[in-house]
């Protein structure tokens, strides 16, 4: 069960890793919401693991990226 948590939240990771670095609003956005999705994962498997560290830190992370997905979210058609 933790595996199939754990190979999608890491390449979701990965994933918005490389898409947030990009120049283009809609990409950063897309790699923010990955970035999401993985950390959501991760924050499940540490409960399924009982790991409050794991948790904690990447229900944190989650939060983060919220944020940066709010502050990409501006003006999208006047936007790259």
């Amino acid at each position: 069960m933790i595996d199939i948590l754990q190979t999608p939240a890491m390449l979701a990771g990965l994933a918005g890793g490389v898409l947030t670095v990009s120049q283009r609003r809609k990409y950063r956005k897309a790699g923010y919401c990955s970035w999401i999705f993985g950390n959501t994962l991760w924050t499940i498997s540490g409960f399924f693991t009982g790991n409050v560290n794991l948790i904690v830190q990447f229900a944190f992370f989650a939060v983060l990226a919220l944020k940066g997905v709010r502050l990409n979210a501006g003006d999208d058609q006047n936007s790259n």
